[in-house]
């Protein structure tokens, strides 16, 4: 964890990294972490995965997780939820704003995820996720028919 003992990470820079509590060593059971990026306004927040090993427990994800978020959530209703070996992936924000919250239980514990971002001055597209509602529930719809 950080060196304060705290969760709760704020990232302002124009890029960094950040991994899981422990990495590349299991990550420690009953977390609840977060870490918000927030860039300038007007710009947007790339963020992408490199390396990802999580508990997987079904598509819903319901032990150890990454859940990813813009400024606009809860009110949006529009996240993305991983679990499992799911290297490399990424998202693109919707706002200037994105929280990756990081959730474990108490049983099975992997080694976790390392995480790079960067802060653009247009929305970005491609193969990565987004937070736009309509993209996302597509994407999550075509996992699941996987």
């Amino acid at each position: 964890m950080a060196a304060d003992g705290s969760c709760a990470h704020s990232l302002t820079d124009l890029q960094g990294n950040f991994s899981s509590p422990n990495y590349p060593s299991s990550y420690p059971h009953n977390l609840n972490c977060t870490w918000s990026i927030t860039a300038t306004p007007g710009n947007y927040i790339y963020l992408q995965f490199s390396n990802f090993f999580l508990e997987y427990g079904g598509s819903h994800c319901p032990y150890d997780y990454v859940e990813v978020s813009d400024s606009n959530y809860p009110s949006s209703s529009t996240q993305i939820k991983r679990c499992g070996d799911e290297s490399p992936w990424c998202v693109w924000s919707t706002s200037k704003v994105l929280h990756v919250r990081f959730v474990t239980d108490h049983i099975v514990s992997k080694s976790g995820f390392t995480a790079r971002y960067a802060t653009y001055g247009n929305p970005g597209n491609g193969n990565c996720l987004s937070l736009n509602a309509t993209q996302s529930k597509e994407i999550l719809a075509r996992r699941t028919q996987e």
